[in-house]
């Protein structure tokens, strides 16, 4: 969106909304322009009174998962973006808002990682091939060191085990896509299993 089309917007919300003070839009943004010129004591008094606002609009508009650690992270990342790229507020709301604004997609951000941990946590939890509730195995894809200790394994046995833990195939078929005798596979997979045992095991291996 330009300028002149954010200008239209505004001008049609403000007919619409009259109590909308663009004076004090534009207020806050003189006082960040002269941020950046170096009127640091201004800047302050607009920024501690946009924390407390956004401080308040996180609790609010935040819930379990998200515990209070989170929200002083998102507070902390808020108030770290909102001075460090302030010289891209517009204008076009007051500071406190256009602050709200960065804490909100943060807030999402959060929700996301949390939704996608508890979904990763109930699919381990679900899971009992190997035995373990939290298994690496189970997550390998997106953990580094678990893709590191696949590549101790020889490529058949990485071939089954990827095949029956991740890609849920029985042995049966294993051994029809791969020549061999379903007995065979399952040598092959209790063997694998056992050596990355193993190596969770060994001092100098870290999960």
């Amino acid at each position: 969106m330009t300028d002149d089309e954010r200008a239209k917007r505004l001008e049609k919300l403000m007919t619409k909304y009259p109590r909308i003070n663009r004076e004090k839009h534009l207020e806050d943004l003189c006082i960040c322009k002269d941020y950046l010129e170096g009127d640091v004591e201004s800047f302050e008094l607009l920024f501690d009174e946009a924390c407390k606002r956004t401080r308040k609009y996180i609790c609010h508009a935040t819930h379990e998962p998200i515990g209070e650690q989170d929200r002083e992270d998102i507070l902390a990342e808020t108030m770290n973006i909102a001075i460090m790229k302030v010289q891209n507020f517009g204008g076009w709301s007051r500071y406190s808002t256009w602050m709200r604004g960065i804490a909100r997609h943060k807030i999402f951000s959060c929700a996301r990682e949390k939704a996608l941990m508890l979904r990763n946590e109930k699919h381990c939890d679900d899971c009992s091939v190997i035995g373990a509730s939290h298994n690496p195995i189970e997550q390998w894809e997106s953990d580094q060191d678990v893709n590191e200790m696949l590549s101790c394994l020889s490529e058949r046995e990485r071939t089954v085990v990827v095949g029956k833990v991740i890609h849920g195939q029985t042995s049966k078929n294993l051994a029809k896509d791969m020549g061999l005798s379903a007995s065979c596979v399952g040598q092959i997979y209790r063997r694998a299993i056992a050596k990355m045992r193993e190596l969770l095991t060994l001092p100098t291996y870290k999960i």
